[in-house]
């Protein structure tokens, strides 16, 4: 933990009298003891099991069969004296897989993270903000049985949403940075008494890197499909965004008869083939511009499409009076 919060584990250090030093040659000795004899190599892994862990912190306060990792496992946890609402728990597979994470001892009141301000180093454990930020990922590439890297959104104080990563060690939050930058604009009060522009002054980024987010701002409706998303792909990409997103709404908006829906939808659409980036406006071509001929959209589409929607849909349709919008379909 020291690298990433070091002036805690100074004055852990301090609390207990122990140098860093002195600290990192028991760090040294632990895993030493635990390599396999006559491995003939000095960087194998550690052999780690509930029975080593014993060796150093004692007999567990909870021992007993768990099937949680395979069956016929175990699972053990114990006391943390520098963290008395915590408990170090492991999980050991029949196999000697071995996996250890620090929890929320019973009874204790778990914490509830509300912003990104409230994530201080130690201040939580993985299991409170997976619970509080339904939108998190593992970023496999840097997972192990001590450190975990993982992403999701979450607000801060103001309302306004972004992408943050944070780093746990056994399972405790370390550290938490900025994997997106934020865009600065309304906030979700003011998105639902006026509504965040599509385009220009007050509007977030809009280009194929950024799409998932101009859709989280500028359609609300959209945020519980984003978080589906970005839970199963870590980068899906602006595609994924546009045809299970954006036309998932879409068609939700269409089926429920939501006219304010459905009118804002298509004011994203005339902002995608408006935009400089071509990618969106292909995406329009390809996925959007198709699905607005089906005889279910055209309705809708005569009355609210904008101008540059309507001159594709009469270059598709081959039908000019798409070029001439209903002011009024009653």
């Amino acid at each position: 933990m020291r690298p990433y919060a070091p002036e805690r584990v100074r004055a852990v250090l301090e609390a207990l009298g122990v140098t860093p030093e002195q600290a990192a040659a028991a760090e040294d000795r632990w895993f030493g003891g635990n390599r396999p004899e006559n491995s003939g190599n000095a960087r194998k892994e550690p052999t780690w099991s509930i029975a080593n862990l014993q060796r150093v912190l004692g007999p567990p306060v909870v021992e007993e069969p768990s099937d949680r990792l395979r069956a016929g496992g175990r699972l053990a946890r114990w006391a943390m004296p520098l963290w008395p609402d915590l408990q170090f728990e492991v999980l050991e597979a029949p196999s000697g897989w071995l996996w250890g994470s620090l929890m929320q001892a019973p009874g204790v009141p778990r914490p509830a993270p509300g912003t990104v301000e409230d994530l201080t180093p130690w201040s939580c454990t993985l299991r409170e903000l997976w619970g509080r930020f339904r939108a998190l990922r593992h970023s496999a590439e840097y997972t192990d049985a001590m450190l975990e890297v993982v992403a999701f959104r979450a607000p801060d104080r103001a309302g306004r949403v972004a992408r943050y990563q944070a780093t746990f060690v056994w399972g405790l939050l370390q550290v938490v940075w900025f994997a997106e930058p934020m865009d600065v604009g309304p906030t979700p009060q003011e998105l639902v008494d006026g509504g965040v522009p599509l385009v220009g002054a007050g509007a977030p980024r809009l280009d194929h890197s950024s799409f998932g987010s101009y859709l989280w701002r500028v359609l609300p409706e959209s945020r519980p499909l984003i978080q589906d998303l970005e839970f199963e792909e870590p980068d899906p990409g602006v595609g994924p965004y546009v045809t299970d997103v954006f036309l998932g709404v879409f068609e939700q908006a269409l089926a429920a008869g939501d006219d304010r829906l459905i009118a804002r939808c298509f004011g994203i659409v005339e902002a995608m083939l408006g935009g400089s980036h071509r990618l969106l406006a292909d995406y329009v071509d390809w996925y959007v511009t198709p699905e607005l001929l089906e005889a279910q959209w055209e309705g809708p589409a005569r009355r609210w499409a904008g101008p540059l929607l309507r001159r594709q849909l009469a270059e598709l349709s081959e039908d000019s009076t798409w070029q001439f919008p209903v002011l009024n379909d009653q």
